[in-house]
C-alpha cells in the first residue's frame, strides 16, 4: 500500500521534473544556432556520431547552416561548418570565444592550473604563450639545446637498456636536468 501511494505521489513530481527542464530547454534553445531537436534531460546524446563526426556535421551544416548547435546533458556545443566563419569568430572576436573549460581534478586538485594547457584565456594566458614562443617558437631560440639533446637521449636510452625496470627514476632525472639545462641556457 505504501509504495503505491509513493509511486502515485512520484508521477506528479517527475511531470512537473520534466516540464521544467522542457522549458528551461526551450529558453536556452532560442539563444543557440539551430540544430537537431533533443530528448528532454539527455539531448542530443543519440544524434552524436560517433565514427566519421565530420560527416554529420557536414549534413548539419547544409540543413542547419554555417552555425549549427546540439545539447548533450545540458552542455551546448557549437558546430561550426565553414572555414570562413571560423576564422571570422577566432580572428574578430578571439577575446569573446577563445577559451578553455576548467577542469577542477587537473587545476585546482593537483596544483596545475598554471600549466600552459590549462590557464583560462585572457592577459595571464597571453603573457605565459609569448614566454613559451620566446623560449620554444623558433628555430633559433631551439638551437642552443640541440647538441645537450643529443647527449642527452643517449645517456638517457643507454640507462634504459641498462636497467630497464628503474624507468621512472630515469626519466626524473632527465627531466630535472633538462629543466636545469633551460634555466642556465636562458
Amino acid at each position: 500500500m505504501i509504495t503505491q501511494t509513493v509511486l502515485l505521489a512520484s508521477i506528479p513530481v517527475l511531470v512537473a521534473v520534466l516540464v521544467a527542464t522542457g522549458l528551461r530547454n526551450k529558453r536556452r534553445r532560442a539563444s543557440l544556432p539551430p540544430g537537431p531537436r533533443g530528448w528532454p534531460i539527455i539531448g542530443n546524446l543519440f544524434d552524436m556520431p560517433q565514427n566519421m563526426p565530420w560527416l554529420t556535421f557536414a549534413d548539419w551544416g547544409k540543413k542547419y547552416g554555417e552555425i549549427s548547435s546540439v545539447t548533450v546533458f545540458g552542455q551546448p556545443i557549437i558546430v561550426i561548418n565553414s572555414v570562413d566563419v571560423a576564422l571570422a569568430i577566432l580572428n574578430g572576436k578571439s577575446d569573446k570565444y577563445s577559451d578553455r573549460p576548467v577542469l577542477p581534478m587537473g587545476g585546482e586538485l593537483i596544483g596545475w592550473k598554471n600549466a600552459l594547457p590549462l590557464v583560462r584565456y585572457g592577459d595571464e594566458f597571453n603573457q605565459y604563450r609569448r614566454f613559451f614562443h620566446s623560449r620554444f617558437g623558433t628555430k633559433k631560440a631551439v638551437e642552443p639545446f640541440h647538441d645537450f639533446e643529443a647527449v642527452s637521449i643517449r645517456n638517457f636510452l643507454q640507462k634504459i637498456l641498462d636497467a630497464p625496470e628503474e624507468l621512472i627514476p630515469h626519466l626524473k632525472s632527465y627531466v630535472l636536468l633538462a629543466c636545469e639545462f633551460n634555466s642556465r641556457a636562458h
